[in-house]
């Protein structure tokens, strides 16, 4: 349910914050939770003798009503972590259907990934190193390549070594592939062993070829990581790059950010400025809670407000011209304040319920005035 401001003037004296407190109760009575008691400036001490007495909460102190980025529907995502793969990451931007994502250790953001990252990643790779340059999780390269483990340790990383793919005969093997490389291989007895031999670090073994005992052995004994993937030698060696985290291409140093308190139009003003999407949304603790667009910002709602004991806007709470003003109980001249849509604004219009409360509470405050005065 939306939240509805009730709330009195400046300087609030003893009715004020008592016509907020009473009448923020009542609505929730009648009308179900999402009223909320608001004060727009210090308890003086009468009010505060009034509160102690029966033992009521403060309201919430709010100076600025103004809406912030908090009160705006934000696109919450799960996020991707440093070590997942891009191939990963891509499926999650596809799920979330966003173009962006951000790349968290827990809580805190220490990225930012988009989906022309992947694709650049994905498309560009020329250099048959890349693999060990970027760091790349054993893990990936099995998730990645929809494979299973037969020999070696799962944790770990490629770190030295190329990326190469055995195509041609045994005997010509040593002449590009060394030892380090990760290899991928079809369903060769012959050239599996002959790249263990060799002394590389991982060997990939594509269509979903069963592997020997003699091979698996072997891969024991020279410390070789054996995997098995469905694909072919060509499938598989384009989905072998998307392994690569995405810490190796995420962005740290471009990134356009907000903080949640932040005033919408104030950011409205600075998106104008800037080409991207999406923008993340971080908390007081630089925790990322979500993403912002221009889109969920023309959708924001405007704060719902009801004014209690005054009705100008020069008494009101600050940002008020930004707010939907929904009701006016006051029992001063009219002023200043100006609606879109028409409002509930005198007394008279309460139900019997209403009144009867209404009288209640100044009736009480009347006696707890003279009391304070004696």
């Amino acid at each position: 349910m939306k939240k509805v401001y009730v709330i009195g003037h400046r300087n609030p004296d003893t009715d004020s914050i008592c016509s907020a407190i009473a009448y923020a109760n009542l609505k929730n009575q009648v009308e179900g939770n999402g009223y909320e008691a608001y004060r727009a400036g210090n308890i003086n001490g009468e009010t505060r003798y009034v509160l102690d007495t029966f033992e009521i909460k403060d309201p919430k102190y709010v100076s600025d009503v103004r809406p912030r980025l908090k009160d705006v529907n934000l696109n919450l995502v799960k996020g991707a972590k440093a070590t997942d793969s891009l191939k990963s990451a891509r499926e999650m931007m596809q799920t979330e259907k966003i173009v962006s994502l951000p790349v968290l250790d827990g809580k805190k953001m220490i990225g930012l990934v988009s989906i022309s990252d992947v694709l650049k990643a994905d498309m560009d790779v020329y250099d048959n190193e890349i693999l060990a340059k970027a760091k790349t999780p054993y893990k990936n390269v099995v998730e990645t390549l929809d494979g299973t483990l037969q020999a070696g340790d799962i944790e770990g990383y490629i770190t030295e070594g190329k990326l190469t793919v055995s195509a041609a005969s045994v005997d010509t093997m040593e002449e590009f592939v060394t030892a380090k490389d990760t290899v991928i291989v079809a369903n060769r007895e012959d050239a599996q062993i002959g790249a263990i031999q060799t002394g590389v670090q991982c060997v990939v073994v594509c269509m979903g070829t069963e592997v020997t005992d003699k091979v698996l052995e072997l891969a024991k004994e020279k410390n070789c990581r054996i995997i098995t993937t469905p694909y072919d030698t060509f499938t598989a060696s384009r989905l072998i790059c998307q392994a690569m985290p995405v810490s190796y291409i995420m962005a740290t140093d471009t990134i356009v950010s907000f903080n949640e308190t932040d005033f919408v139009d104030d950011v409205k003003e600075e998106m104008t400025k800037k080409r991207f999407r999406y923008f993340p949304v971080l908390n007081a603790d630089n925790e990322f809670v979500g993403f912002i667009s221009r889109r969920r910002i023309l959708e924001f709602n405007k704060k719902q407000v009801i004014l209690v004991d005054h009705n100008e806007v020069s008494q009101a709470v600050e940002g008020l011209e930004e707010c939907e003003i929904m009701e006016i109980i006051d029992h001063h001249r009219i002023g200043s304040v100006e609606t879109v849509s028409p409002v509930t604004s005198e007394i008279s219009q309460l139900d019997v319920q209403e009144r009867s409360l209404l009288r209640c509470t100044v009736n009480r405050e009347s006696r707890l005035q003279k009391r304070w005065q004696d």
